[in-house]
């Protein structure tokens, strides 16, 4: 009877996990997005259902579309509106780049916007920030992130390293809902 109620308890997380969407947000600049896709398609393989913003929009690779304006904030709320676990990814900036977080702190305040009216209770959020970010980001931005109201930060080096931490973090989020 334990086997059995093992295998049942097991299926019904499994099934779970597509009850609970993840969205992925972070910076589509200098090819960012691979690592990002990597990620979803990590958790997606594990039977999560997992989402970037280009999931929701259907003129992603439509370069003849014209965006209006507004487009993207939309597309970007709606990703965070229809999440269940939030995954923010902060890049350190290289030599060349210069704010490369800039959506993501606008996408994360927005969330921290939705969590203080009530719009969405009970947050589930991992931010990840990669070694460096310190020096890149301005005071308002490092507050965001160290806001440990809502969410704690997490440091890596390179973005496969935060794969097995994203599985543990959603399987503890899923499991305590």
């Amino acid at each position: 009877m334990s086997v059995f109620n093992n295998v049942r308890k097991n299926l019904k997380f499994q099934l779970n996990k597509q009850d609970f969407p993840i969205g992925i947000f972070g910076s589509f600049k200098y090819n960012r997005i691979i690592h990002l896709q990597n990620l979803r398609n990590y958790l997606n393989t594990n039977n999560y259902l997992a989402r970037l913003s280009e999931d929701l929009d259907s003129h992603f690779h439509d370069t003849d579309f014209e965006k209006p304006i507004g487009y993207d904030l939309k597309i970007s709320r709606n990703l965070i509106d229809s999440s269940k676990i939030h995954i923010f990814v902060f890049f350190q900036e290289r030599k060349y780049e210069h704010h490369i977080n800039e959506s993501l702190a606008v996408e994360l305040a927005y969330l921290l916007s939705q969590l203080e009216n009530g719009s969405i209770t009970n947050p589930r959020v991992i931010i990840y920030t990669q070694k460096g970010i310190e020096r890149d980001v301005g005071g308002l931005l490092r507050d965001l992130i160290l806001d440990k109201k809502y969410w704690r930060d997490y440091p890596f080096n390179k973005l496969d390293d935060i794969y097995e931490h994203a599985i543990t973090t959603c399987n503890r989020f899923i499991s305590s809902y």
